[in-house]
């Protein structure tokens, strides 16, 4: 998907989902996108983000990495709903 999402993709995310986690890279052109990315979904779906360390890529971090990212993302968002 890169930094950036096309309307199909779109579609699909809102014909399928209610919510999406965004984790893109953690450089400038992902973060950017991360923003331009939740501000487009956000009217249509709940929206949230799991920020990845500066400069970090998915493809570059161990699976226990990205498993600790998610599941202090899930633990945090579940502490703002109570």
């Amino acid at each position: 998907m890169g930094s950036s999402i096309s309307d199909d993709q779109i579609a699909l995310i809102e014909k399928n989902f209610a919510r999406v986690v965004l984790m893109l890279d953690g450089d400038s052109a992902g973060r950017h996108g991360t923003a331009v990315i939740a501000g487009t979904l956000a009217s249509k779906l709940e929206v949230s983000v799991v920020d990845l360390p500066r400069g970090k890529q998915p493809d570059q971090m161990k699976s226990s990495e990205i498993r600790a990212l998610v599941a202090d993302h899930v633990s945090r968002s579940a502490s703002l709903e109570r």
